[in-house]
């Protein structure tokens, strides 16, 4: 079955294809969470609520009930997984209602904000997606930005659908993966900082000097919309690197060497990160600063990443000069 996508119909039940007119992400108003029914985790689940209510949004929380009736996991649980604007999971507990619900949110290609207890780890078929390890202290912050930049990054959600559907690369789109390859960028980096682009536009790419993560703008994109999605990249990237700082130290203070170059590597991954943007429009002059100026403005815990906004001139331009040259057209 292929990935269904905002404002697609169901069509039929993925469990017991009968006729289903579900739609996905009908329900703009509200937020799917699923989490563990034991009290211990009632903390986040309170904490959740109260992002999605800040956000001026309805939270749904799952109601973990026998799925020995259908309908009861048709009505309460399902169709509030296909028709909410996006959802939250808390992975903790290794609770199997909750990875069921995880499993059937993975298909609609929605925005899923995955959490986890830092003392807790994934099962090893989930850990290379985008999940989020908290510790208690600092979750309701990280809810709250969370939620915000899933927020703003559904308020335009059909432009959203167009740029995750599985269609060819547009002409633009392979001249800047043409040039990309030709600078010496390409190649998931290693370290899985790609997880942190996911449900983004950008490609997690490795150049000489650095990550680079690269989007594609064609038309109908938004300044809006690409700093809701850069702010989200950098908000994941900058949860990681306080733990890893914070781990490193614990280490140091212990004498521990154990792991040390690993956390040392990731960290220095994500201080030379820089964001590459795109455009088959002419981009405002001033949008290149506008969204290196967000950036500094969220205090991030990592060197601020380089901000490269490329025109489709400019892509043209650096094709030509590295045909011709046969030197980097860019960082």
């Amino acid at each position: 079955m292929s990935a269904l996508r905002v404002e697609d119909k169901i069509g039929r039940c993925l469990f017991a294809n009968r006729p289903c007119d579900r739609v996905v992400g009908r329900d703009r108003d509200t937020v799917f969470i699923a989490a563990p029914s034991d009290d211990q985790y009632h903390f986040e689940t309170d904490a959740a609520e109260r992002a999605v209510r800040a956000a001026n949004l309805s939270p749904m929380v799952a109601v973990h009930e026998s799925l020995l009736s259908r309908d009861v996991f048709c009505e309460k649980i399902c169709t509030h997984i296909i028709e909410s604007r996006f959802c939250v999971v808390f992975l903790n507990g290794g609770n199997p209602n909750v990875f069921y619900e995880y499993g059937i949110m993975r298909p609609f290609r929605k925005r899923v904000i995955s959490l986890q207890r830092a003392e807790e780890r994934p099962p090893f078929n989930v850990q290379h997606l985008d999940i989020v390890r908290y510790p208690r202290a600092t979750l309701k912050e990280m809810l709250k930005d969370a939620v915000e930049a899933a927020t703003a990054a559904t308020a335009s959600q059909p432009a959203s659908a167009r740029r995750t559907s599985k269609r060819p690369p547009s002409p633009f789109a392979a001249r800047v993966t043409n040039l990309l390859e030709l600078v010496g960028i390409s190649g998931d980096p290693a370290g899985g900082l790609a997880s942190y682009a996911e449900g983004t536009p950008f490609a997690t790419l490795r150049g000489r000097t650095g990550v680079h993560y690269v989007a594609v703008l064609e038309a109908g994109w938004s300044l809006e919309d690409v700093l809701a999605d850069t702010m989200l990249v950098c908000r994941r990237l900058d949860r990681e690197y306080r733990t890893l700082r914070g781990a490193l130290a614990v280490r140091e203070n212990k004498g521990w060497r154990r792991g040390e170059r690993e956390h040392r590597d990731r960290m220095g991954d994500m201080e030379d990160v820089t964001f590459v943007y795109a455009t088959l429009e002419t981009p405002a002059p001033t949008a290149s600063e506008q969204i290196a100026s967000g950036i500094q403005t969220w205090k991030l815990a990592f060197p601020t990443p380089t901000v490269v906004l490329w025109s489709s001139e400019d892509v043209e331009r650096q094709l030509a000069n590295v045909v011709t040259t046969g030197g980097p057209g860019c960082r």
